[in-house]
């Protein structure tokens, strides 16, 4: 759908989703029992840390483009974006399913792919930072060209 929705916002609401998640083509739930509780421990700790990087890069590539729009935790905003993980391969890549909805809605306005491509050094959950990372600054770069 179209997202022209954005052109007079300025908070966007972000929540992230990782319900649906695979890493290297298993869910979660298997990399668990696999390798135990302290994988559990590191995976769940590293979860506010992407959400972070995509937000923060998000909204830094808004700011060098002089538009006034912000994501982040955002209650009262009219519409809400959501990062539904999709995969996570074996080179620590990420491919996600941005949702835009009214915010408190799950009725979805638009629904855009986007991949991100990690880096080349570091522990799994550097690696998929930096995904989240050029991810953020491919979307921020795509909503730029589309709602201007």
């Amino acid at each position: 759908g179209s997202i022209d929705f954005l052109r007079n916002e300025t908070k966007i609401n972000v929540s992230f989703d990782f319900s649906k998640v695979e890493i290297e083509g298993k869910p979660v739930k298997y990399w668990i029992a696999k390798e135990g509780e302290e994988w559990k421990n590191d995976w769940e700790e590293a979860i506010p840390e992407f959400s972070e990087k995509f937000v923060r890069t998000l909204n830094a590539v808004m700011i060098d483009k002089s538009r006034d729009l912000d994501f982040g935790n955002f209650q009262e905003a009219n519409y809400q974006l959501t990062v539904q993980f999709l995969t996570i391969d074996d080179d620590n890549d990420v491919k996600a399913l941005l949702i835009f909805s009214q915010n408190n809605s799950q009725n979805a306005l638009a629904e855009i792919s986007i991949n991100g491509k990690a880096g080349k050094f570091g522990s799994m959950a550097n690696l998929i930072g930096d995904a989240m990372i050029d991810a953020g600054e491919k979307f921020g770069k795509f909503l730029i060209r589309k709602i201007e």
